[in-house]
């Protein structure tokens, strides 16, 4: 099962064990970029910003992808990625 890390974080071990990969260097910059808001976004901001980070996770033609983040973000993301076929798994770690 191959996940695309799109949180802001490094995977674990555990966590590419599982099967999570992790964005080129570039890409993770972009998606650190996307998950930071400095204010309140408004809903056309959010739309956005789901959209881009579920391309760039259509870029990898991965089936899944690893999200977490700022709460009002996570719905559209979700749509987002399910628009281009990708499911969404939530980040877990102890």
């Amino acid at each position: 099962m191959q996940i695309l890390n799109l949180t802001q974080h490094i995977a674990t071990k555990e966590q590419i064990k599982a099967g999570v990969i992790e964005p080129e260097v570039e890409d993770k910059e972009i998606i650190k970029g996307l998950l930071t808001f400095d204010k309140i976004p408004c809903d056309t901001e959010i739309k956005a910003k789901a959209t881009s980070l579920a391309k760039i996770a259509k870029k990898y033609g991965v089936p899944y992808a690893m999200v977490g983040g700022a709460p009002f973000l996570m719905g559209a993301l979700e749509r987002a990625l399910r628009a281009y076929k990708i499911t969404p798994i939530y980040a877990f770690s102890r």
